[in-house]
């Protein structure tokens, strides 16, 4: 299960469903799907979907056109497949506007992989297709040049930062930087003390997630399903036999719900931090500040700040 965005055009897309608009001698019904199966591995189905004209949003456009989102993920799901490509649907020529066209799929999405194993690619055209709320993004984007140190640093900065884990901050009880030239940089990333780790007794970041999400109530499908991991990927994670990376870590700390200093523990733990010299951390840690934990519009707004990474 997992949910990505791609720029591309659809048909080049690798995936076992493609999602295609109904063309109008195709005579499919509004908020319906025709799936039509191919000769090909990849796509395996073409899926026909009539999308509502946008006619001003109070004739039941939102609704009819979640129910093709819905429709055609059950329909998936029906055949066994592992895949599936949308373009955003309505956003074309039937006028829908872009960021309510995404929020409708964003909602449709969310909700089918809460209790579904598919990975669901969204295909858009360009930046704009993604950009939910202009002051939201606009806000964001002003945090992160606020607090983006990398134009006002030197290069010996960057290198000690770089290098300092912060397994290897945990190690001391304080970290002395008087020496560097880190004004802009605020004074709680300049040091991390022994007594911030919840849980002394974990020895491992395995045994230290474990405590996490018993200690929240949290199992391990509710775990993954928020965020947006394949079970074969937190599997692997929550069992020791894969290093976690810092953007997969950061999306669970989203998804379920992880405070700021919560989030840091969980980084410091796998040995890693949030860094004034990424903006891709900034992004994260400004949703995770103002307590907005949706995953799919913090992947919307990466995207939109050129700072989405595509999954392997």
């Amino acid at each position: 299960m997992s949910f990505r965005i791609v720029r591309d055009n659809i048909i080049k897309v690798k995936a076992d469903v493609i999602v295609n608009t109904a063309g109008p001698k195709e005579m499919v019904a509004v908020g319906e799907v025709v799936a039509s199966r191919t000769l090909k591995r990849h796509p395996r189905f073409v899926f026909r979907v009539s999308g509502p004209v946008w006619m001003g949003g109070r004739q039941g456009e939102r609704e009819l056109l979640r129910k093709c989102y819905d429709k055609a993920l059950a329909m998936a799901v029906k055949h066994r497949c592992e895949s599936i490509a949308f373009p955003l649907i309505s956003s074309g020529n039937n006028g829908f506007p872009k960021d309510e066209a995404l929020k409708v799929a964003l909602a449709a999405i969310n909700s089918f992989l809460l209790e579904n194993e598919i990975e669901i690619i969204l295909v858009v055209f360009d930046k704009e297709s993604t950009r939910l709320s202009d002051k939201l993004f606009d806000d964001v984007h002003k945090y992160i040049d606020d607090n983006y140190v990398a134009a006002h640093s030197t290069p010996r900065d960057r290198m000690f930062f770089a290098s300092m884990s912060a397994k290897q901050v945990v190690q001391k009880e304080t970290i002395e930087v008087a020496d560097l030239h880190m004004e802009s940089v605020p004074s709680e990333a300049m040091k991390v003390t022994a007594d911030s780790v919840p849980f002394p007794s974990a020895k491992t970041f395995t045994e230290y997630l474990i405590q996490l999400l018993n200690k929240k109530g949290i199992d391990n499908s509710d775990a993954y399903k928020a965020a947006l991991m394949t079970r074969q990927y937190f599997s692997k994670l929550i069992s020791g036999k894969i290093a976690p990376s810092k953007d997969k870590l950061l999306d669970l700390a989203v998804g379920i719900r992880l405070n700021l200093d919560e989030t840091k523990d969980l980084l410091g733990c796998a040995g890693d931090a949030i860094s004034r010299f990424s903006r891709s951390d900034l992004l994260y840690e400004y949703y995770i500040k103002n307590g907005i934990y949706d995953l799919s519009t913090i992947h919307c707004n990466l995207y939109d700040e050129g700072l989405y990474k595509k999954e392997a």
